[in-house]
């Protein structure tokens, strides 16, 4: 049985057809063994949300979005690879969490936009090392604007860990300027 946020979800998205290189009206890559596929914004910020059966970490999923992001023209720009996400999701029934994880990658293409797609297994057996067989992609393309205002706040928020870093006399990330 969907739940509202599902039957919205279906009502207002369009449907990608499985096997569609992209996403309709986008360079968003969607692979052939893609199920319950949602393709949704506009055609300048389009996202899309698909599952795909395939084992933990999803390399497979991850090696596709990796080519066809650098075949559309896009350059990766930053990288998470899977890790605990630092929140416990809950479940659809709210009867505790599941421990979930995420991977996330960031491109920019020469016009200045940005992709980013993330990856996520929710893992309700984590304890017995359990993990999904379905993970759950999203991803989706940032205007010009956005995108710009977006790296500015990276920025700011990476000098401050860099000067945080310093005054506490913490070796500081590489990417700092002394």
């Amino acid at each position: 049985m969907c739940g509202l946020a599902e039957l919205l979800l279906l009502t207002i998205g369009s449907v990608a057809q499985p096997g569609s290189p992209q996403a309709p009206g986008g360079p968003l890559p969607v692979p052939a063994e893609a199920a319950d596929i949602v393709a949704r914004g506009s055609r300048d910020a389009p996202t899309i949300e698909y599952l795909v059966r395939e084992s933990y970490p999803a390399l497979r999923t991850i090696d596709f979005l990796m080519q066809s992001m650098s075949q559309g023209g896009w350059k990766l720009v930053e990288v998470d690879g899977f890790a605990p996400a630092p929140w416990p999701e809950p479940y659809a029934s709210g009867r505790g969490a599941t421990a979930t994880h995420t991977w996330n990658a960031r491109w920019r293409n020469q016009r200045g936009r940005e992709a980013g797609f993330w990856l996520d297994y929710r893992c309700p057996m984590e304890s017995s090392r359990m993990h999904s067989t379905w993970v759950r992609v999203r991803g989706g393309i940032l205007s010009v604007a956005v995108a710009a205002r977006l790296r500015a706040d990276r920025k700011i928020r990476e000098e401050q860990a860099c000067k945080n870093a310093r005054s506490m006399g913490l070796p500081a990330d590489p990417r700092c300027r002394k």
